[in-house]
């Protein structure tokens, strides 16, 4: 029998596992886990390519900014892949963009080139390029999720650059932009990207913290119109998807109106006292911008012409702030349109009643909504790379719903947000199972 001291000493070199230890070795394995799983789901050619459309500098010999060229790569790339969504019942939208390529094209080889007018064949590539990007998402050559937390990254990283001072600064003194360069633009794509990373938060902490940041990033914009267009693309993204049509078309009209008092009564508020001077001047581009407007024939002027001439500002040529005169301008009724149509029925989709899919589906929808009411003020918006992202995603969000609907495709356990579930390779699901290296008995 073993004596009492021997007992007491057995005892004593037991091994114990102290609570604070198992708690913090705990909280980082689960922190593991939730990295592993976050980067296996991301493919790098797509997070690379869309973290570096950040950078615009124009490209030496080629005559295209940077992220220009970086679009037609990524474009170019979803062609070499194959596809994982059948985007056939989508095959006369599909057409009828690509018909309106050559429509542009025509428009604009027949139209008068102004003096001050931008290269209208640059403009017709980046306008293909876009469209084929649409369509290489809408059909899961691209991979979605990688390229919105890519782009998501590098505006981030953008503020930071910022804030601590080695990123550009532009002409916008106290105004966030960075390498993103216009105040207009940068509050397109921190509002619309904002909206975007909602859909892959996947719990009430993620998408708190994800709408702190791009309301403070977006506040630093300093850009009124996202602001309030960030709030309403929230507002639909809440409130929308459980109505019927004609609440949805209800809700829009009130938030047109919500954001028409807003810009007009209040835009001179508060820390926005000081922009007598830039809306001034704003107001005397929208003059000559009507102007233009209305002398515009019914199919345009062609691509390149969507600025206007004020002789007597330090720069004699402006590009007009309304997205949907500069699609007028540009080709026409047909165009706008066309362009107007489809950010209203397949990315806000606001004529369909109630959906069947996860909540988190229907950001895209907000983001649509932001759209509409950033294309009113913020100079180019639609047709723009950040645009040919959210149609992408949005049809591909038609096209789950519809699959659900018929019960064919894909299985919402094997969709990872809105991509094919990128398999985790054997070993590191071994590693996420493995015991934690404080329970280990000592010897």
């Amino acid at each position: 029998m073993m004596s009492q001291t021997s007992q007491v000493y057995a005892h004593l070199n037991e091994p114990t596992e102290k609570p604070e230890i198992s708690r913090f070795s705990e909280t980082m394995s689960r922190g593991s886990d939730y990295v592993r799983h976050q980067t296996s789901q991301i493919r790098m050619p797509e997070f690379i390519m869309a973290f570096l459309l950040l950078f615009g500098d124009a490209v030496p010999g080629l005559g295209l900014p940077f992220n220009q060229a970086v679009i037609i790569a990524l474009a170019v790339y979803g062609l070499t892949r194959k596809p994982t969504f059948d985007v056939s019942h989508f095959s006369g939208l599909r057409a009828i963009m690509f018909i309106a390529m050559g429509y542009l094209a025509i428009v604009s080889i027949n139209g008068v080139h102004s003096e001050d007018g931008s290269d209208w064949t640059r403009r017709l590539i980046r306008l293909v390029a876009a469209t084929v990007l649409i369509w290489t998402i809408a059909a899961g050559r691209l991979h979605i999720r990688s390229i919105v937390l890519g782009y998501s990254t590098a505006i981030l990283f953008n503020a930071v650059a910022y804030f601590a001072g080695f990123a550009p600064v532009t002409g916008y003194y106290g105004s966030l932009t960075g390498w993103l360069g216009d105040k207009n633009f940068a509050g397109l794509v921190y509002c619309l990207f904002g909206l975007l990373i909602l859909s892959f938060a996947r719990n009430k902490i993620e998408v708190i913290l994800a709408i702190v940041v791009f309301s403070a990033l977006l506040w630093a914009t300093g850009s009124r119109t996202s602001i309030a267009a960030y709030v309403a693309g929230l507002i639909w993204v809440v409130i929308a998807h459980r109505m019927r049509t004609f609440g949805r078309i209800t809700l829009g009209i009130f938030l047109y109106v919500m954001i028409d008092v807003l810009t007009s009564d209040y835009s001179r508020s508060g820390v926005f006292a000081d922009r007598a001077g830039s809306d001034a001047l704003r107001a005397l581009i929208d003059q000559a911008s009507e102007i233009k407007v209305q002398a515009t024939g019914f199919f345009g002027q062609g691509l390149g012409e969507a600025y206007v001439y004020l002789a007597h500002t330090g720069s004699k040529t402006w590009f007009l702030h309304n997205s949907y005169w500069s699609a007028l301008i540009e080709g026409g009724w047909p165009w706008m349109i066309l362009v107007v149509t489809i950010t209203l029925l397949f990315i806000v989709n606001v004529f369909s009643g109630k959906k069947t899919l996860p909540p988190k589906f229907y950001v895209v929808q907000g983001a649509g909504v932001a759209i509409m009411i950033c294309a009113s003020r913020l100079g180019e918006v639609f047709y723009t790379w950040p645009w040919a992202v959210a149609c992408g995603l949005a049809l591909r969000v038609l096209l789950l719903e519809r699959e659900q609907r018929l019960g064919t495709g894909h299985d919402e356990a094997n969709i990872e947000g809105f991509d094919e579930r990128i398999e985790i390779r054997e070993a590191e699901e071994k590693s996420r199972h493995a015991a934690p290296m404080w329970k280990e008995e000592n010897v």
